[in-house]
């Protein structure tokens, strides 16, 4: 005898503002045990990083991505310099709010087009253990160490080894006055754009890397870059932006990524940087782990009294003061460790019946997600197929 489908989650509990479980089936399949370390585990530094891809969003109504892109660039400013209230709307999550659920579609896509272009060489997407944001890699390190939050990720297995990390942000976009920050026009007057980018969106950056193990393919928004020679290469890797540059894809779904070949690859990861602007001192605790989960190595912390920046203390990662910042965060990165292993066990015990990780006042559930819903479409899904 057939099982009949699970209902879905009652409408009361669906009114209440951002619930992680809309959509999803009714009754908590598991809970998350915390994971708990035994003094044996070794510190942990992502290792063998490799560049696979990178793209700037465009603001067309059609979902368009320039690949490779190009952060903008650094410049050193003179001290002191005011800067108005950020005012107007700023993204969250571009990648939710230009693609609703297929969020990790423009990093596949992106890293295929740099292959096809000649760029990179072709990624083994089947040896690759996780796909997933650097924000989704934070969330579950911050619920590790016991940190209360809300949030949902949903799962897939891809192939018979890759886990897809996907999601969306229950707000895509915030109003700027809000939030009383100068942060975004403080980039933006400390920062330039390449030739040829000055109207496009944040740059997005996919790399590769060993986690203790564990194959990483992660995703990550760059702030800016140090300055590096963007004259355009004798080969392929720079292209100018124009409609001729657009790659036609198959019959386009209204919801597939249209490219633009344009920018440079030739970023260096040894030139990436975080910028960050407060009024107070930096919360490294908060903060650390996202430099470390792209290994980004150079933050920035800009100082300011009411919107008035009197100096940018330069910190790079592992070195002087982040050194023991970083060996009081290797506790939360060993037990980051140990969670993964326990998802990819319990992603791939779950097989083809997709499951979706809830957390709410600090309890980590696992619910089920209705079939037929994938996080990639099928032509992306057989990149995994060994």
């Amino acid at each position: 005898m057939s099982t009949q489908p699970l209902p879905k989650r009652s409408s009361a509990r669906n009114n209440r503002k951002h619930d992680p479980t809309t959509g999803l089936l009714d009754g908590v399949v598991e809970t998350v045990p915390p994971q708990t370390l035994d003094g044996s585990e070794k510190d942990i530094v992502p290792r063998d990083l490799m560049y696979i891809g990178s793209y700037n969003w465009v603001d067309s109504p059609n979902p368009t991505i320039i690949v490779p892109g190009s952060p903008r660039i650094w410049r050193d400013m003179g001290m002191p310099m005011t800067v108005p209230l950020d005012s107007g709307t700023n993204f969250i999550d571009q990648n939710g709010h230009r693609m609703n659920n297929l969020t990790l579609l423009p990093l596949i896509r992106a890293v295929e087009d740099l292959t096809g272009q000649g760029i990179t060489e072709k990624f083994d997407w089947p040896s690759a253990d996780f796909i997933a944001d650097r924000g989704r890699l934070r969330k579950l390190l911050a619920w590790s160490v016991g940190l209360s939050d809300q949030w949902r990720i949903d799962t897939q297995l891809a192939g018979a080894n890759t886990v897809l990390l996907s999601g969306r942000a229950p707000v895509t976009k915030e109003t700027s006055g809000r939030s009383r920050s100068y942060a975004f026009n403080y980039r933006e007057a400390s920062t330039y754009p390449v030739p040829g980018l000055e109207n496009e969106y944040s740059h997005h950056r996919i790399i590769a890397y060993n986690f203790d193990g564990l194959r990483m393919v992660v995703r990550f928004e760059v702030d800016a870059s140090l300055p590096y020679d963007t004259t355009p290469p004798s080969h392929s890797s720079y292209l100018p932006t124009s409609s001729k540059g657009v790659e036609k894809r198959r019959t386009l779904d209204p919801l597939d990524v249209r490219i633009i070949r344009a920018g440079s690859s030739e970023v260096p990861q040894t030139h990436l940087l975080e910028i960050k602007a407060h009024n107070t001192s930096m919360k490294w605790s908060k903060m650390y782990p996202q430099p470390y989960l792209s290994q980004t190595p150079y933050v920035y912390h800009a100082s300011h009294d009411h919107g008035t920046f009197t100096h940018v203390r330069k910190f790079t990662l592992g070195q002087n003061e982040l050194t023991e910042v970083e060996k009081d965060a290797q506790e939360g990165f060993k037990k980051l460790r140990k969670l993964l292993g326990y998802i990819k066990s319990l992603v791939l015990k779950h097989g083809a019946a997709r499951i979706s990780l809830v957390c709410e006042a600090r309890i980590l559930s696992v619910y089920r997600i209705p079939q037929g819903e994938n996080c990639l479409p099928d032509d992306a899904l057989a990149l995994f197929v060994a």
